[in-house]
């Protein structure tokens, strides 16, 4: 009989590292510190992002700043098993006031996301996919590509603490966009 329940915490950390040790020694590891570089400057992109759109919605500057947002790993690289020229999936994790339409939103200035990344001398191949069912924004920022989707939660501030095993809180304040 299959068991439905899901595996514990070291079990899931344990299988994650002998794939990720498993892939290194087979030369395929390429989870190097330009990634780690790159989805650092998307998230202070994004923080930077939400707190104007923050104020915009009329918060107030310390409001919007407080609100904040996370970017969650996903996929391959979230596991450790990024293949060369594999791209690097990250969800900007947005509190309620930010909505679909602020994510695309296309000013033209260096208050929009896609303005901020514009802005950025290092990125290019900026593609907004608006009609696509899950908000996404693919680009290559210093030579590695991102998909960078949308999650919104009905919250006033992203926790800092938040990752992708918050499955309570994810799934309590999860919000379609």
């Amino acid at each position: 009989m299959a068991s439905t329940s899901k595996p514990s915490s070291p079990t899931w950390e344990g299988a994650a590292s002998a794939l990720s040790d498993a892939l290194r020694d087979a030369g395929l590891d390429a989870c190097d510190g330009l990634r780690g570089g790159v989805v650092e400057q998307v998230e202070k992109l994004v923080v930077q992002w939400v707190a104007k759109v923050g104020v915009a919605e009329g918060l107030s500057e310390e409001q919007a700043v407080a609100a904040s947002a996370k970017l969650l790993l996903l996929g391959s690289y979230a596991l450790g098993a990024m293949l060369p020229g594999a791209d690097v999936d990250v969800a900007a994790v947005v509190p309620y006031f930010v909505e679909r339409r602020h994510f695309f939103d296309d000013g033209g200035t260096s208050g929009s996301l896609l303005g901020l990344l514009r802005s950025q001398p290092d990125l290019t191949g900026l593609q907004p996919l608006p009609h696509a069912f899950v908000p996404v924004i693919k680009f290559e920022l210093r030579g590695v590509p991102v998909d960078l989707l949308l999650v919104r939660l009905k919250l006033p501030q992203i926790p800092p603490g938040l990752s992708a095993e918050s499955e309570q809180l994810i799934g309590r304040c999860l919000e379609e966009v």
